[in-house]
Protein backbone atom coordinates (compact mmCIF):
# COMPACT_ATOMS: atom_id res chain seq x y z
CA UNK A 1 0.00 0.00 0.00
CA UNK A 2 1.34 3.42 -0.97
CA UNK A 3 0.02 6.94 -0.43
CA UNK A 4 -1.36 6.84 -3.99
CA UNK A 5 -3.32 3.64 -3.22
CA UNK A 6 -4.58 5.06 0.08
CA UNK A 7 -6.07 8.07 -1.73
CA UNK A 8 -7.62 5.81 -4.39
CA UNK A 9 -9.28 3.61 -1.74
CA UNK A 10 -10.69 6.71 0.00
CA UNK A 11 -12.13 8.10 -3.25
CA UNK A 12 -13.69 4.77 -4.19
CA UNK A 13 -15.27 4.45 -0.75
CA UNK A 14 -16.91 7.87 -1.04
CA UNK A 15 -17.57 7.60 -4.77
CA UNK A 16 -19.59 4.40 -4.35
CA UNK A 17 -22.26 6.54 -2.63
CA UNK A 18 -22.57 8.50 -5.91
CA UNK A 19 -22.23 5.56 -8.32
CA UNK A 20 -18.59 6.41 -9.08
CA UNK A 21 -16.48 3.26 -9.30
CA UNK A 22 -13.26 4.49 -10.92
CA UNK A 23 -10.37 6.51 -9.47
CA UNK A 24 -7.21 6.97 -11.53
CA UNK A 25 -3.82 8.43 -10.65
CA UNK A 26 -2.75 11.19 -13.10
CA UNK A 27 -5.20 10.25 -15.88
CA UNK A 28 -7.86 7.79 -16.93
CA UNK A 29 -6.13 5.21 -19.17
CA UNK A 30 -7.48 5.04 -22.74
CA UNK A 31 -10.02 7.72 -21.88
CA UNK A 32 -10.88 8.50 -25.53
CA UNK A 33 -11.84 4.89 -26.27
CA UNK A 34 -13.87 4.27 -23.10
CA UNK A 35 -17.52 5.02 -22.51
CA UNK A 36 -18.11 8.26 -20.63
CA UNK A 37 -18.99 7.62 -17.04
CA UNK A 38 -18.31 9.38 -13.75
CA UNK A 39 -14.79 8.90 -12.38
CA UNK A 40 -12.08 10.53 -10.29
CA UNK A 41 -8.65 11.59 -11.45
CA UNK A 42 -6.12 12.65 -8.81
CA UNK A 43 -2.46 13.59 -8.48
CA UNK A 44 0.01 15.23 -6.14
CA UNK A 45 0.87 18.72 -7.36
CA UNK A 46 3.79 19.39 -5.01
CA UNK A 47 5.46 18.42 -1.74
CA UNK A 48 7.36 20.42 0.86
CA UNK A 49 8.87 19.96 4.28
CA UNK A 50 6.22 19.64 6.96
CA UNK A 51 5.77 22.12 9.79
CA UNK A 52 6.42 19.52 12.47
CA UNK A 53 9.92 18.68 13.59
CA UNK A 54 11.52 15.65 12.00
CA UNK A 55 11.27 12.32 13.79
CA UNK A 56 13.96 9.73 13.52
CA UNK A 57 14.28 6.27 14.97
CA UNK A 58 17.92 5.33 14.91
CA UNK A 59 20.24 2.42 15.53
CA UNK A 60 18.27 -0.69 16.41
CA UNK A 61 20.46 -3.78 16.56
CA UNK A 62 20.22 -5.89 13.42
CA UNK A 63 21.70 -9.34 13.72
CA UNK A 64 25.16 -9.63 15.17
CA UNK A 65 28.09 -7.25 15.43
CA UNK A 66 27.65 -3.52 14.96
CA UNK A 67 24.94 -3.61 12.28
CA UNK A 68 22.23 -0.99 12.79
CA UNK A 69 18.74 -0.69 11.32
CA UNK A 70 18.24 3.03 10.82
CA UNK A 71 14.85 4.59 10.11
CA UNK A 72 14.38 8.29 9.44
CA UNK A 73 10.93 9.86 9.13
CA UNK A 74 10.04 13.42 8.20
CA UNK A 75 6.54 14.89 7.89
CA UNK A 76 5.81 16.25 4.41
CA UNK A 77 3.00 18.51 3.22
CA UNK A 78 1.57 17.65 -0.20
CA UNK A 79 -0.87 19.44 -2.47
CA UNK A 80 -3.45 16.88 -3.60
CA UNK A 81 -5.65 17.64 -6.63
CA UNK A 82 -8.83 15.60 -7.14
CA UNK A 83 -11.08 15.91 -10.18
CA UNK A 84 -14.61 14.55 -10.31
CA UNK A 85 -15.27 14.03 -14.03
CA UNK A 86 -18.51 13.36 -15.97
CA UNK A 87 -20.83 13.73 -12.98
CA UNK A 88 -23.42 16.51 -13.24
CA UNK A 89 -23.52 16.79 -9.43
CA UNK A 90 -19.73 16.81 -9.12
CA UNK A 91 -19.68 19.74 -6.70
CA UNK A 92 -21.81 17.69 -4.30
CA UNK A 93 -19.37 14.80 -4.75
CA UNK A 94 -16.19 16.77 -4.03
CA UNK A 95 -17.81 18.41 -1.02
CA UNK A 96 -18.70 14.93 0.25
CA UNK A 97 -15.11 13.76 -0.35
CA UNK A 98 -13.85 16.59 1.87
CA UNK A 99 -16.51 16.15 4.56
CA UNK A 100 -15.97 12.38 4.63
CA UNK A 101 -12.57 12.69 6.32
CA UNK A 102 -14.37 12.81 9.67
CA UNK A 103 -16.14 9.48 9.09
CA UNK A 104 -14.66 6.47 10.98
CA UNK A 105 -14.69 4.25 7.86
CA UNK A 106 -12.66 6.87 5.96
CA UNK A 107 -10.29 7.31 8.90
CA UNK A 108 -9.69 3.55 8.78
CA UNK A 109 -8.61 3.88 5.14
CA UNK A 110 -6.47 7.00 5.61
CA UNK A 111 -4.72 5.69 8.75
CA UNK A 112 -3.76 2.24 7.50
CA UNK A 113 -0.04 1.67 7.26
CA UNK A 114 1.59 0.01 4.27
CA UNK A 115 1.34 -3.34 6.06
CA UNK A 116 -2.47 -2.96 6.27
CA UNK A 117 -2.65 -2.28 10.02
CA UNK A 118 -3.42 0.94 11.84
CA UNK A 119 -0.55 2.64 13.58
CA UNK A 120 2.26 0.24 12.75
CA UNK A 121 3.77 2.01 9.76
CA UNK A 122 3.66 5.66 8.69
CA UNK A 123 4.55 5.06 5.03
CA UNK A 124 1.06 5.36 3.54
CA UNK A 125 -0.88 7.09 6.32
CA UNK A 126 -2.44 10.37 5.24
CA UNK A 127 -3.91 13.27 7.22
CA UNK A 128 -6.14 15.79 5.47
CA UNK A 129 -4.96 19.14 6.83
CA UNK A 130 -7.08 21.70 4.98
CA UNK A 131 -9.01 22.47 1.82
CA UNK A 132 -7.31 24.91 -0.53
CA UNK A 133 -10.14 25.27 -3.06
CA UNK A 134 -13.21 23.70 -4.62
CA UNK A 135 -14.00 24.81 -8.16
CA UNK A 136 -16.25 24.14 -11.13
CA UNK A 137 -14.00 23.64 -14.19
CA UNK A 138 -16.80 22.35 -16.43
CA UNK A 139 -16.21 22.87 -20.16
CA UNK A 140 -19.03 23.55 -22.65
CA UNK A 141 -19.21 23.68 -26.42
CA UNK A 142 -22.13 23.82 -28.83
CA UNK A 143 -22.90 20.11 -28.59
CA UNK A 144 -21.45 18.82 -25.36
CA UNK A 145 -20.77 19.49 -21.69
CA UNK A 146 -17.74 18.03 -19.96
CA UNK A 147 -18.44 18.09 -16.22
CA UNK A 148 -15.23 18.65 -14.26
CA UNK A 149 -15.14 19.61 -10.59
CA UNK A 150 -11.84 20.21 -8.82
CA UNK A 151 -10.87 19.82 -5.16
CA UNK A 152 -7.43 20.94 -3.92
CA UNK A 153 -6.33 19.73 -0.49
CA UNK A 154 -3.30 20.06 1.73
CA UNK A 155 -2.38 16.63 3.08
CA UNK A 156 0.35 15.44 5.44
CA UNK A 157 2.20 12.17 5.28
CA UNK A 158 5.33 10.90 6.99
CA UNK A 159 8.06 10.10 4.48
CA UNK A 160 10.27 7.23 5.73
CA UNK A 161 13.71 6.12 4.67
CA UNK A 162 15.17 2.92 6.15
CA UNK A 163 18.53 1.29 5.64
CA UNK A 164 20.72 -1.21 7.49
CA UNK A 165 24.29 -0.02 7.96
CA UNK A 166 26.84 -2.75 8.50
CA UNK A 167 29.55 -2.23 11.13
CA UNK A 168 28.00 1.07 12.17
CA UNK A 169 29.87 3.14 14.73
CA UNK A 170 27.78 5.47 16.88
CA UNK A 171 29.50 8.83 17.21
CA UNK A 172 26.84 10.69 19.17
CA UNK A 173 23.64 10.29 21.16
CA UNK A 174 20.74 12.71 21.61
CA UNK A 175 18.01 11.98 24.14
CA UNK A 176 14.87 14.11 24.18
CA UNK A 177 11.91 13.65 26.46
CA UNK A 178 9.81 14.84 29.36
CA UNK A 179 10.86 14.43 32.97
CA UNK A 180 8.22 14.31 35.71
CA UNK A 181 9.26 15.02 39.29
CA UNK A 182 7.77 13.34 42.37
CA UNK A 183 5.60 16.44 42.89
CA UNK A 184 4.10 16.06 39.40
CA UNK A 185 5.92 18.97 37.72
CA UNK A 186 7.13 18.25 34.18
CA UNK A 187 10.08 19.61 32.24
CA UNK A 188 11.33 19.03 28.71
CA UNK A 189 14.86 17.65 28.58
CA UNK A 190 17.35 17.30 25.72
CA UNK A 191 20.79 15.78 26.32
CA UNK A 192 23.41 15.49 23.56
CA UNK A 193 26.70 13.68 23.96
CA UNK A 194 29.48 13.03 21.45
CA UNK A 195 31.30 9.76 21.80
Amino acid sequence: MTTRHTIRDWLLLVGAQYNIHEAHFNRRPDDKTKARRPHFVYWFDSSEDGVESARSIDCTAAGSGNDADMLFIRPMMRKLVILCVDHADGMDVIEAVYVSVEHPAVQDVLNKGSDGHNGTDDASRVAIVSVESMANATEHDETDTDYIYELRLNVRRHAPFALTREDHIIDGVTITGTVTSDSGDTSTLTVTDTI
